[in-house]
């Protein structure tokens, strides 16, 4: 790192810094002066209240990332789709795949024990048919699977941590104004 260049990190230096604290000084000298990007997820009294169990639960020992709360709102998504095939199928049933080949052939893993979801396509299409605000912010996809106008923040790796200096997104591109809800175009659904 020396006067006149700019070193930006992906998305896994934000993450080492969220679940990391404090880093050492040897690598905050380091790095410092980096840029990198980190999932924006807005804040809000749920997220807030959220890490404040987690907190209490680790007793600080484990920093929360971004990632560890698209993980919770992941499992409320998967929820809430395997309810809805509750209602639109009746019963979830598995059957044996057999084109896996012989397992008397060998080997430590034996994929003939896997078994195939009946309804899986459907479950998958209630997924991706979400509509809802988790502690991730509002969560929709498009019909390519892909999520719904994503957002990051955009952080300057300081002498004491970290500062936000920023944020993109499909909306607004680069900008230095907070993300707002109604920036995202989804119609919000508290779930």
């Amino acid at each position: 790192m020396e006067s006149g260049y700019v070193w930006i990190a992906t998305a896994w230096l934000s993450t080492v810094l969220d679940s990391t604290s404090p880093l050492s000084s040897k690598t905050a000298n380091s790095i410092q002066g980096a840029l990198t990007l980190r999932p924006h997820t807005p804040d809000s009294e749920r997220k807030r209240a959220f890490i404040s169990r987690w907190n209490k639960l680790s007793n600080g020992s484990i920093g929360l990332n971004p990632y560890g709360l698209y993980a919770y709102d992941t499992v409320w998504m998967l929820a809430r789709a395997i309810n809805l095939l509750l209602d639109q199928v009746g019963t979830i049933s598995f059957s044996n795949i057999t084109s896996l080949g012989d397992p008397k052939a060998g080997g430590t893993v034996n994929l003939v024990a896997l078994n195939i979801l009946h309804g899986g396509k459907q479950l998958l299409d209630n997924m991706l048919q979400t509509n809802m605000t988790g502690l991730t912010g509002p969560t929709a996809f498009h019909p390519d699977r892909s999520p719904l106008n994503p957002a990051y923040d955009l952080i300057n790796i300081i002498e004491n941590g970290y500062q936000r200096i920023g944020y993109w997104s499909n909306y607004s591109g680069i900008s230095v104004v907070p993300l707002r809800h109604h920036q995202t175009g989804l119609l919000l659904l508290n779930l």
